[in-house]
């Protein structure tokens, strides 16, 4: 199975992480604002379109990001399994190249090769899924 990996957001003012698995973003982690102190800190999301559809989408919250991890986690390895090579690439086709995505970021276009833009990401920027 291909391992998932997060990068954080650009977003400066609050901690995101986009989480892939291979090239396709199937998801997100990060802080939630504007909300008591007494609510979960952390929202977790897993889902992608074009290629799912959007009603299989999970999210949900948690008090910590390893809690939230752990969530998003569970939700993904219910999810993958239903999924086919033919989502992803669905997803591959439609995605148009995006600031955060570094094959867009690197090289400049969406038909790259991830080997040389993943070489560049810095420690904090890419982190793999232990």
């Amino acid at each position: 199975m291909t391992a998932l990996t997060r990068r954080r957001s650009d977003n400066d003012h609050q901690e995101t992480w986009h989480i892939y698995f291979s090239d396709v973003r199937i998801g997100t982690i990060g802080v939630r604002g504007g909300l008591p102190t007494t609510a979960d800190e952390w929202g977790w999301d897993v889902g992608f379109y074009p290629g799912m559809e959007p009603r299989a989408r999970r999210s949900g919250s948690a008090a910590t990001f390893d809690e939230a991890r752990a969530a998003f986690e569970g939700a993904w390895r219910q999810l993958e399994p239903t999924l086919t090579e033919g989502s992803y690439e669905e997803w591959r086709r439609a995605a148009p190249p995006r600031k955060d995505h570094p094959r867009a970021r690197v090289l400049g276009d969406s038909q790259g090769s991830w080997a040389n833009s993943d070489a560049r990401q810095s420690a904090e920027r890419q982190r793999h899924w232990p």
